[in-house]
């Protein structure tokens, strides 16, 4: 599966493409929303980033078709604590270790009534170290 990441101000093109027909979409009042599944696996904590106590935290618009499958995905915002060069390295990392799961997750998709619809859904990822 061909997963794209865009980040503001930066193009992190992992891999893929989120379609150009793809916009972002409100539910109508009563709808259900896109909802995780149960299995869908947290993104691994990147070894240099562990060793070196680096955290992060990135938001992401994931693109959700109407069977549930995760099209695509747009970073809205990213945070480490990585300082200078660092930084952009760890950010290559903690988006790699992202991108590897969330292109494997999967949603009950957002419903009305009975028609399916595709959505964007805000996801948070934090990456924190336990004291």
């Amino acid at each position: 599966m061909k997963l794209e990441f865009f980040c503001e101000g930066e193009d992190y093109r992992i891999a893929g493409l989120i379609p150009s027909d793809t916009h972002l979409f409100c539910a109508p009042e009563g709808a259900t929303p896109a909802k995780p599944k149960k299995g869908n696996k947290a993104p691994e904590y990147p070894k240099p980033c562990r060793s070196r106590s680096i955290e992060g935290k990135y938001t992401l618009m994931l693109h959700i078709d109407r069977k549930g499958n995760v099209k695509g995905a747009k970073v809205v915002k990213k945070w480490n604590s990585a300082e200078g060069d660092d930084q952009k390295k760890a950010h290559k990392l903690f988006l790699k270790a992202i991108q590897a799961v969330v292109k494997t997750w999967k949603y009950t998709p957002a419903k009305y009534g009975n028609t399916t619809f595709a959505v964007w859904k805000r996801v948070v990822i934090p990456f924190k170290l336990k004291n």
